[in-house]
Formats: C-alpha cells, structure tokens, sequence
C-alpha cells in the first residue's frame, strides 16, 4: 500500500475513479427521479433501465476492436468528458422548462454508449503504471473507492435533490464529471507497444478479442461464469423493492438499507483484498467465493427477519466483490497488453448480457412461483455452474500461474 500512495499517477487514478464513480451513481439516481417526477410510472423506469444497458452493449460491440488503438488515458478523458457534454441537455431544458421524457431517453441512450469506455480503458491503464506484484492491492483500493461512492452517491443525490433545484444538481453533476477529466490529464500517456500500430478491419480485430477466448478455455470458462454472477445480479436487483415491501413487510427506507448492504459487503470485501498479502489457491479462492455467493442467495428464500436477509445481502456483496476482483487481476496480468483493451470489452460484453436476461427471467419466475423460489433458483443457478467449474481442468490454470509468479 505505502508503494501504492507513493505513486503519483495512481493517486491521480483513484481521484479520478472517485469522481467518475459518484458522477455515475449520481446519474442514476438523477435519471430515475426526474423520469418519474415526470411520468409517475414505474414501468418507464423500467424501460429506461433496458434501454440503458441495451445501449452499453451495444457500445461493446462497436468499441471494442478500437480501444486498443488509442491512449488509454485520451480514452478515459474522453468518457467524462463526454458525459458532462451530455448532461447539459437535460440541464438546458430544466432551466426552460422544456424537458420530456423524450430527452430522458435519448440522455441515457447516450450514456450508456460512452459509458462502458472508462472502466476496461482504466484496468488496461493500470498495468503501465503499476507493477505486477501491487496490481491485486490496486484493483482492491480502486473498487473500495468506487464502492464508497456507491454507497454514499444515492443519498447525497437525494437529499441535494431535496434541497436544491434539479438543475442545480444537474450542474453540480457535470461539474463532477469535468474534475474527473482534469485529474486525469495529471496521469502520464500510456506505455504502448508499437508494434500495436498495424491495424486490420473493425471485424478482424473484434475477431482477435473472441478468439482469444476460444485459444484460452480457462478465460472463456471464466466469462461464463460471470455471465451467471450478472444474471443472478440482474434478477435479484429489480425484485428487491417488492420482495422487502410485500415478504418482509418492509418499508422504503428498509429497502434502501438492503440496497446500501450489497455495496458495503463490496467495500468491505475489496478493503479485505487490499489488506491480504499473501494469496493462497487463487482457485479456492475465487470458486469458493462464488459458490458461497450461491448459497446465500439460496438462503435469502427462506429467511422471514429483515436484518438476516440485510446480513445476507452484505455477505452476497463481499462474496462478489472478491471473485471480481481476482478475476480483473488475472486478466491484466494474463491478456497480452496488444489486445488488453478489446479483450477487456468482449469479456464485458459477454457479462453485460446476463443483467438484462436476468431482468427479465427474474421478473417471469417472481410472478410464477414467488420471491422465495426466485431466490433459491438463482442460488442453484450460480452453485451448478461453480460445480462443474471445480472439475474442470482449465481451472487448475489459476493456481498454476499464482505459483509461476511466487517464483
């Protein structure tokens, strides 16, 4: 950690990742509550949400063979920057009185094209200012930061919202995303191999991003893997609401808690990945942690006691966080830093997917058999993967590259 502060430039990424972090969950927050004040649907909230992750994997697509082509930290720039350029939208027809739900969608449509550029640019970037040794601790620190603005941005949204005008917390927004972008001109340029100067069609080099994941079973077993993570996570976020209101007999302030419980179990379990310094089997660790996740999911489905359910989703929350946070580091330190980027970008896309299936499935099972079958299923659903992942092979990879290092 002393080797982390004392690095420059990371502390001006993790500026930046602060800013970029509570910008986004500002965002949301914003979108949703002007989309209702607006509508007073929640179907339209729902909708926006679909349109949102639709449009960032439609940016998936498209940006992924690209990344790879330019400076990452120009590409980060470019992600903030853009969305304070896209919020001036809203923040002009606040002031005139002219916004529709209309702008709404076209504002999210927007964000979730240039959203989905900053984080695989920052993973990529990170690996050319830090070295290999530190990149677990600061892939840990990065998503504590993110997860505390995660926590504390819904909150502070609402209650600028319940003090301020909404074009006033509209300006503060593009504020926050115009800092982000100023902390990270302070960052050096990337250290790129120019050999990465020959470039082929958009399809022949998206085509050198899935085949890596064919040539390299284990990342593509892992990809699968986190489809089944996002479609559990797509599948329980939406369900929430009505799960704690009409199950637990909670209110929304009970709900909020819940909420705010998966993102401190992330806190807590990215401050404990930063604090270990010695890793064992990478393998136990990760399917471990997955499964484990699996099974309290399966537990929330027959608990009655919302601060058991809250415990649990705290525990979901950390579960999570750490797989993640090894799986990211993996990919940095095993993906050539040639095809880092679109690498990055496909494995997303293909996680990105698993949300908006969850979503739906999710919803279709919660009215078919009820929240507590849902919950159990989507446990079972995460378990059975994880199963067969522990007879697998390709697996037996992670522990054999930890050992590769050590030496």
């Amino acid at each position: 950690m002393i080797e982390l502060i004392k690095n420059r430039s990371f502390l001006f990424i993790l500026i930046g990742q602060g800013s970029s972090g509570l910008g986004n969950t500002f965002s949301v927050f914003l979108m949703s509550w002007l989309l209702y004040d607006l509508t007073g649907s929640i179907f339209a909230m729902g909708t926006i949400w679909f349109v949102y992750v639709t449009s960032m994997i439609v940016c998936h697509v498209i940006s992924g063979p690209y990344l790879d082509r330019y400076d990452k930290k120009h590409i980060m720039i470019f992600s903030e920057w853009m969305k304070a350029l896209i919020f001036l939208f809203p923040f002009i027809t606040l002031i005139n009185g002219s916004l529709t739900a209309e702008i709404l969608y076209i504002v999210v449509i927007l964000l979730g094209l240039i959203e989905p550029l900053y984080r695989p640019a920052c993973m990529s970037y990170l690996t050319s200012i830090i070295e290999q040794d530190n990149l677990l601790k600061a892939n840990a620190t990065l998503e504590s930061v993110l997860q505390i603005m995660m926590v504390i941005g819904p909150s502070l949204g609402g209650l600028l919202i319940g003090l301020l005008k909404p074009e006033i917390v509209t300006l503060i927004l593009i504020i926050i995303f115009i800092t982000s972008g100023l902390m990270l001109f302070l960052i050096p340029k990337e250290k790129r191999d120019q050999s990465n100067k020959v470039r082929g069609s958009w399809l022949s080099e998206f085509k050198e991003g899935l085949i890596f994941f064919k040539e390299n079973r284990l990342f593509l077993w892992i990809a699968g893997l986190i489809f089944f993570v996002n479609f559990g996570s797509g599948a329980t976020q939406p369900m929430l609401l009505p799960f704690v209101l009409e199950e637990l007999d909670g209110n929304s302030f009970q709900y909020g808690l819940i909420s705010s419980g998966i993102a401190f179990g992330m806190l807590l379990g990215s401050l404990l990945v930063s604090s270990v310094n010695k890793v064992g089997s990478v393998k136990l660790i990760m399917l471990g942690a997955l499964t484990l996740s699996g099974i309290i999911l399966m537990a929330v489905g027959s608990l009655s006691s919302f601060y058991l359910v809250f415990a649990c989703f705290l525990l979901y929350g950390l579960f999570i966080v750490i797989f993640n946070i090894n799986n990211t580091t993996l990919y940095q330190k095993r993906v050539p830093d040639t095809i880092r980027g679109r690498v990055f970008l496909v494995r997303g896309l293909l996680a990105r997917i698993g949300i908006p299936i969850g979503a739906v499935v999710g919803a279709f099972l919660a009215e078919l058999v009820g929240f507590r079958y849902l919950f159990f299923l989507l446990g079972i659903l995460t378990i059975i993967p994880c199963i067969i992942a522990w007879n697998l092979p390709s697996f037996n990879q992670l522990d054999t590259y930890h050992m590769k290092e050590e030496k």
